[in-house]
């Protein structure tokens, strides 16, 4: 069930990349993702990589925020980084500014390049939940071409329950890891995990 705070970010994720395309005939594409998911029993970890694309024939730049849930049982991300993996000649990726409830940044990619963005952030856990809001990716416009999740979790953390259904599962020594992989896909639900 989508929570209030996560539509008002869906909504000003949405205003921010309509604004930005009244600026320029055309804007990116934000077309996969596949991220990494730490979870302690304290601490939320995210270590991402987002494909965009800039499928135009002149160069982009574009303006995003990225949002990060906080509330009673999450603290404001911290060590939040973001770069371009392997950047090609003209592709430029700058934080603008970060809020305790995200960030902005600002990406170039010349004409018809694609780029993968490394973002990275901590947080701090008060509780026995973890979010990441994954229904901002429906405000690109259209499904995410490839897109996957995984979730890594010591042995002494018990899952209670996640939002994302089926996942496949590995069973280590000291560590379980759930994956997830979806093809042309439009989240319908944020990624929420509950432990004890």
């Amino acid at each position: 069930m989508m929570t209030i705070r996560t539509l008002v970010f869906c909504l000003f994720l949405l205003l921010c990349i309509c604004s930005q395309a009244f600026c320029s005939e055309y804007r990116l594409d934000f077309t996969g993702e596949e991220l990494t998911f730490s979870l302690g029993s304290k601490l939320w970890q995210l270590d991402g990589d987002y494909l965009f694309s800039n499928y135009s024939p002149e160069e982009i730049k574009q303006t995003i925020y990225f949002p990060i849930p906080t509330d009673t049982t999450a603290m404001p991300a911290h060590d939040v980084s973001i770069k371009v993996i392997k950047p090609l000649k003209g592709q430029i990726c700058k934080m603008l500014s970060v809020t305790p409830k995200g960030f902005w940044f600002e990406l170039t990619l010349p004409a018809q390049t694609i780029a993968v963005c490394k973002i990275k952030y901590k947080q701090r856990l008060l509780g026995k939940r973890a979010n990441y809001i994954l229904l901002t990716a429906n405000s690109w416009g259209k499904p995410l071409e490839y897109a996957k999740y995984t979730l890594n979790v010591p042995n002494k953390i018990e899952i209670v329950s996640m939002s994302l259904d089926e996942p496949i599962v590995r069973k280590g020594l000291f560590l379980h890891q759930y994956q997830w992989d979806y093809i042309n896909y439009a989240p319908d639900k944020d990624f929420i995990v509950e432990f004890k």
